[in-house]
Order: C-alpha cells, then sequence, then structure tokens
C-alpha cells in the first residue's frame, strides 16, 4: 500500500507539538501538507432525523405487560 503516512517525532513536549504544525510522510519519504492527504468533511449543522419512537413504543408496552401480569399475581384480598 503507497499511502502517505502522519508522522511525529518521538520524545517531543506537548507544548512545541501544539505550535508544530503536522506534517504526512509520502511512502518516498517527502513530507507533504496534511490537508493533501487527509479529507476533511464539513460538519453538519444538525443531525439528520434517522430515528423512530418505534423502540420507545416497544418497551413501553413491555412496561405495561409487566404491569399487567405483576398485578396479575398479586394476592387478592377476601371479602369476608
Amino acid at each position: 500500500m503507497n499511502e502517505p503516512v502522519l508522522a511525529v517525532r518521538d520524545e517531543v513536549p506537548a507544548s512545541v507539538l501544539e505550535q508544530t504544525p503536522v506534517k504526512a510522510v509520502e511512502p518516498s519519504g517527502e513530507e507533504v501538507e496534511i490537508a493533501e492527504v487527509v479529507d476533511t468533511v464539513a460538519i453538519p449543522q444538525a443531525l439528520p432525523s434517522t430515528g423512530s419512537p418505534l423502540p420507545l413504543l416497544g418497551l413501553l408496552g413491555l412496561l405495561v405487560v409487566g404491569t399487567g401480569v405483576g398485578l396479575r399475581l398479586m394476592p387478592t384480598r377476601d371479602a369476608a
């Protein structure tokens, strides 16, 4: 695979890394700008609405069934 690899020199303090531009290294050893190698994707302003309320309705149904079974198993008082 001839893909560029992100490179960081070893044993460098974090303060220096924050100020140093990050470079990518081609398989040939040539350093190139990171923007040439890494694809940047624009972050959407709002997330797409891909969910549905169906799982919530299923949990609500299980809760109702569980409550019904629990009430059915409770002992009843005799009216004596």
